[in-house]
């Protein structure tokens, strides 16, 4: 087996940038994910601590909805930014085309 297909040839010293990038990229990503998260919680504290449905939803939608979807987004972006720093690292990518 030679050592590309054993995964040694994606951490070679030439490619130690891009893990690390990767690497970085992943944890932004898991603390951005963690706050969507977060903000569910607190949207159901809304929804479980007050009992006029519409209330809770206004609640939400002026409160909560602006910082989920903010959050969403970052996920998003870092997603797609992981995604390709994983792609950069791994050689039997690199000539893929894009879909």
């Amino acid at each position: 087996m030679n050592e590309q297909s054993k995964g040694e040839g994606a951490f070679s010293p030439e490619n130690q940038g891009m893990i690390e990038e990767e690497i970085k990229l992943h944890d932004e990503l898991r603390k951005a994910m963690d706050r969507e998260k977060e903000i569910m919680k607190e949207i159901d504290k809304v929804f479980e601590s007050t009992p006029d449905r519409i209330e809770a939803e206004k609640i939400i939608l002026e409160k909560w909805a602006p910082l989920m979807d903010e959050a969403a987004q970052k996920s998003r972006e870092l997603t797609t930014m992981w995604l390709e720093a994983m792609k950069k690292s791994m050689p039997e990518f690199e000539n893929e085309p894009e879909k």
